[in-house]
């Protein structure tokens, strides 16, 4: 948890620190300071630094719910309802072999339209469930597998009440579920959609660190894989793509490359989803490759569902260093960064203080109000909910890998500011 500390403030270490004292003398040449250091342009003359336009959704899209989280225990918050289905507990790591033969019939169709399918199907076979308890704030997979009926897999919170991640695979096929979950108590279903569906099956569950390597997926598609990937587009020709032609730890990484000929609507444009945060300090760092002489762009999204608000837009440029999009404005670092090799992107998102901080390739480039928008000057929602990887010009190619999130509520760091640093709606 703590190792992240040294990897930050190492890269802070520089000049000019900003105490209190230090803050009423400065005021007058601060707002000076950061125009002319930020060289703000209202109107925007490039068209590489493009408006990040929120996609029209079909109703499908909005109705199938992202993550959301609930703090549960097993003791003082387990519902009575749950007392009554009586469902076995999975551990991380354990494998569980079992049938729904003889098991009772506790859910069906219209409670998998609490949050997850937009479809009612009558899911009137037997099911099995099981509680599990996460302890901090990690993705879990469940995988379900060696069935001979047609069984799916969902995810509850654990008042039975919202309905968090599924997979339905058809036929006989395997499932699998890879979620982000803070820390609470959970519901894990093994159903089938049809009376006649019951099956043998082995369900593992799957516990990982909260980062994100890549290397549990196969090559392809990212967003069909994952429920916490999403088209920033649903019905875009292109998906960010999953590939072991280059990675940063062994052996994948995402790839997210513009292709030709195909409008902005096409392109390969993916949201991580973090969670539906609106308090708490989070620190979030991903490694990045941009190949030299091609662009990279990313920014973060207030919600899970892609375009409901997009906050700071962050442009990696060949040849002109780092760009930021705020207040439908463009502010140009002076600083860049390093083509052609593996390079650190390091957030410190502080909802409960109100400010977001940045560095890129070991340097600081900005810090920012929470509220603050890409597009409008307006203040935005205090909250977080996803990070964008979008290929947004002809010349945009970069591979991501090691996103990593931490809960660091509780922890303090001091921040050392350089003269180059970029401030926006910071008081």
């Amino acid at each position: 948890m703590r190792k992240f500390k040294v990897l930050f403030l190492s890269v802070l270490v520089a000049s000019f620190f900003l105490t209190s004292c230090q803050k009423e003398e400065k005021d007058q040449s601060f707002e000076q300071d950061v125009i002319e250091q930020s060289e703000v342009i209202a109107d925007n003359p490039e068209d590489l630094l493009k408006e990040k336009i929120a996609p029209e959704l079909p109703e499908k899209h909005l109705a199938t719910s992202g993550m959301s989280y609930q703090v549960a225990s097993k003791n003082d918050d387990m519902p009575a309802g749950a007392i009554s289905r009586s469902p076995s507990w999975i551990n991380c790591g354990q494998e569980i072999y079992s049938t729904t033969q003889g098991a009772a019939h506790d859910f069906n169709g219209h409670d998998y339209m609490k949050g997850c399918l937009d479809k009612y199907y009558a899911f009137n076979a037997p099911d099995k469930e099981y509680f599990f308890s996460v302890p901090q704030a990690m993705t879990i997979t469940f995988e379900l597998s060696h069935l001979n009926k047609d069984l799916d897999l969902f995810i509850f919170s654990s008042n039975w009440q919202q309905c968090y991640g599924y997979s339905v695979n058809p036929y006989q096929n395997a499932e699998n579920i890879t979620l982000h979950f803070n820390p609470g108590t959970y519901v894990v279903v093994v159903d089938g959609y049809k009376h006649d569906m019951i099956s043998q099956f082995k369900l593992k569950m799957i516990c990982e660190d909260d980062c994100e390597d890549f290397d549990n997926y196969y090559n392809g598609n990212i967003s069909s894989q994952s429920f916490d990937w999403r088209k920033w587009v649903p019905g875009a020709a292109f998906d960010g793509q999953v590939t072991s032609n280059r990675s940063y730890s062994p052996h994948k990484s995402l790839y997210i490359d513009h292709k030709s000929g195909y409008s902005d609507a096409n392109q390969m444009d993916v949201v991580k989803k973090i969670g539906e945060y609106n308090s708490g300090k989070y620190f979030i760092s991903w490694k990045m490759y941009v190949p030299h002489n091609r662009n990279a762009a990313f920014n973060f999204q207030k919600y899970n569902i892609p375009g409901l608000e997009t906050g700071l837009v962050i442009y990696l440029r060949k040849g002109k260093g780092i760009a930021l999009r705020a207040n439908n404005q463009i502010y140009h670092s002076s600083k860049s960064y390093t083509q052609g090799k593996w390079i650190d992107v390091n957030v410190d998102y502080d909802l409960s203080a109100g400010m977001v901080v940045m560095s890129i390739d070991n340097q600081l480039i900005a810090a920012w109000n929470t509220r603050t928008r890409n597009n409008t000057p307006a203040n935005g929602a205090n909250r977080l909910g996803g990070i964008d990887f979008w290929a947004y010009h002809d010349y945009t190619t970069f591979y991501v890998d090691d996103i990593c999130i931490e809960d660091y509520s509780g922890l303090s760091i001091l921040y050392h500011f350089d003269p180059e640093t970029i401030f926006i709606d910071l008081l």
